[in-house]
């Protein structure tokens, strides 16, 4: 898909970060543009945005974790606009804390709601759309951490994992019928993700300092998320860090098992710490 003027995009999680700048981004394109999210004021601001550069761009509240959501989305951008020639996936959400401090209901069903059944609601909603329109791009943002894992990241590791093997399947099963798919798996972005990350059985734990100072932009991530689009790139990961992360796993697997442990027992310092308190 390399010529994007005029074509229609739907992004999710579009009320703030990755997913909003690549909204923005389409509509520079000259993509018109349905915005989906639960807050409504950020995604109108953006969506103004984005009418300013002379294309068409429409809000739809949406929960991601609720099926019939997904699907009246999917039916409004149609309705809408004519036809939806991008999907991207991209709303999530993360939570932290050792395995052993998550709750089923609270934090499993939850996360899984939004980061993966999410995702699957979108690609099976759009599918048939695409499939008789013999064309379209689907983007699955995973993240890093569904190529790597980390202590206190286990639900959400789980859930990105399992969006990155759903990603490879659908690019091979849809390649004949003229689909392209997109699986992006970015590190450190600045975003607001872990401004409202909750923890369990931690007494602290703060990543925005390190996002600040280390994170990609997000207009820089959604330049990069375009271009693979364009180029229908099968796996991008957008941020060097991630990149060279993934290159120490793949390269140095002994060594990388080797720092699990490691990893961990510095991150169980913190419970240890609240235990005392």
């Amino acid at each position: 898909m390399k010529d994007l003027r005029g074509r229609n995009a739907v992004v999710t999680g579009a009320s703030s970060g990755i997913g909003q700048a690549t909204a923005i981004e389409f509509g520079r394109e000259g993509m018109n543009v349905v915005l989906a999210a639960r807050r409504e004021a950020e995604m109108e601001e953006a969506a103004a945005r984005i009418r300013a550069l002379g294309v068409k761009a429409l809000v739809k509240k949406t929960d991601v974790s609720n099926k019939d959501d997904v699907k009246d989305l999917i039916d409004f951008a149609i309705r809408e606009l004519g036809g939806i020639d991008i999907l991207m996936n991209n709303a999530g959400v993360v939570r932290v804390g050792e395995m052993r401090d998550l709750s089923i209901e609270e934090d499993w069903e939850w996360i899984v709601g939004i980061n993966l059944w999410g995702p699957v609601y979108g690609c099976h909603y759009v599918l048939p759309h695409m499939i008789e329109r013999g064309s379209g791009h689907i983007i699955n943002v995973s993240s890093g951490a569904g190529l790597l894992t980390s202590a206190g990241s286990g639900c959400y590791c789980a859930t990105k994992f399992a969006v990155v093997g759903m990603t490879e399947v659908l690019r091979a099963e849809v390649a004949r019928l003229g689909i392209g798919v997109t699986l992006v798996c970015p590190a450190f972005v600045k975003t607001p993700i872990f401004e409202v990350t909750k923890t369990k059985g931690l007494k602290q734990f703060d990543m925005t300092k390190a996002i600040k100072y280390w994170g990609q932009r997000p207009e820089k991530t959604a330049k990069l998320i375009v271009k693979g689009v364009k180029e229908n790139t099968g796996l991008l990961i957008p941020t060097i860090d991630g990149r060279i992360l993934y290159a120490f796993k793949r390269f140095f697997p002994g060594l990388y098992q080797a720092m699990g442990p490691v990893v961990a027992r510095q991150f169980g310092k913190l419970r240890e710490e609240k235990r005392e308190a």
